[in-house]
């Protein structure tokens, strides 16, 4: 399963719980932990910070965005 079938599933209000909905979660929960990890372990410039946010959401991030870390969930 990738993530816009994900999405689509649960848009439509379906139980999260199959064996391939349970691998998509776990695979997208480590990529997630491996970015916060990397945002949070070393110095990072604005444009990075966006970059690592655009990661994290699946889409870009408006250049306008701040956040300043550490990120915490």
């Amino acid at each position: 399963m990738e993530l816009e079938a994900f999405l689509q599933h649960a848009k439509e209000r379906k139980p999260l719980n199959t064996p391939e909905i349970y691998e998509f979660m776990n695979r997208a929960s480590d990529e997630a932990r491996r970015i916060t990890f990397e945002l949070n372990g070393a110095y990072h410039s604005m444009p990075e910070v966006r970059d690592l946010f655009a990661r994290l959401f699946g889409k870009p991030v408006d250049p306008s965005f701040r956040v300043f870390p550490p990120f915490y969930t």
